[in-house]
C-alpha cells in the first residue's frame, strides 16, 4: 500500500494525531470505513474521543477519472463533486473523457457542470491579480464548451440557473 495516502484522526484528550493509511482508490473515492477509524482508540492515550478526522484532497489523475466515469457508485465527493474537479489542471482530462469515451451520462453531466463552473467562478473573480490569466482560461473553456454546444444543451436541466444565466449566453446555448 502506498503510504502517501492517509486520513488523520486527532485525539480530543491528548491531541495526538493517528494516521490511517489508504490506497489511492480508497482515498480518492472515500472508500474507507469511517466508523472503524472513529472507533479506533488513540495510540497515545487510548481515548476514543476525537476532535477531527480528515486529510488532504488527493491529486486526481486520468486513471482515477476513468474509473469514476464508468462506475455510478464511485464519487470523488458526496456533494459538490463538480466543484472539486472545476480546476484548470483537470480541463484536458475532462475534455478527453467527454470527447473520447462513452462515459455514463450522469458523469458527463458532472464534467460539463465543472467546465461551466470554471467559467462562472473566473468571471465572478474581480481581483486584479491574475486577471489576464483568468481571462485566457475563460476564453479557452468557453471555446471548448461552444464546440460541445449540443452536449451542453442536452444536460442544461442539470446545471444551476445562476450558472446558466452567466455562462450560457457566452457559449450561445439557450437556458431552457
Amino acid at each position: 500500500m502506498d503510504s502517501k495516502y492517509y486520513v488523520t484522526k486527532r485525539c480530543k484528550k491528548c491531541e495526538n494525531q493517528d494516521r490511517f493509511y489508504l490506497t489511492k482508490k480508497e482515498k480518492a473515492f472515500e472508500l474507507f470505513d469511517l466508523s472503524r477509524i472513529r472507533d479506533t482508540p488513540c495510540t497515545n492515550c487510548y481515548s476514543k474521543e476525537y476532535l477531527s478526522i480528515g486529510g488532504d484532497l488527493i491529486e486526481l489523475d486520468k486513471e482515477l477519472f476513468l474509473e469514476w466515469a464508468f462506475d455510478l457508485n464511485l464519487q470523488f465527493m458526496e456533494q459538490d463533486e463538480d466543484l472539486l474537479i472545476a480546476e484548470k489542471k483537470y480541463i484536458d482530462i475532462i475534455l478527453d473523457l467527454i470527447d473520447n469515451y462513452e462515459i455514463l451520462n450522469e458523469k458527463k453531466i458532472v464534467l460539463i457542470e465543472a467546465l461551466c463552473t470554471i467559467v462562472y467562478d473566473n468571471l465572478k473573480n474581480q481581483e486584479n491579480k491574475g486577471r489576464l490569466e483568468r481571462q485566457m482560461l475563460i476564453d479557452n473553456v468557453v471555446y471548448e464548451l461552444r464546440k460541445r454546444r449540443e452536449q451542453v444543451f442536452d444536460v442544461r436541466a442539470s446545471i444551476f440557473g445562476y450558472i446558466k444565466d452567466v455562462v450560457f449566453p457566452l457559449i450561445k446555448v439557450d437556458k431552457e
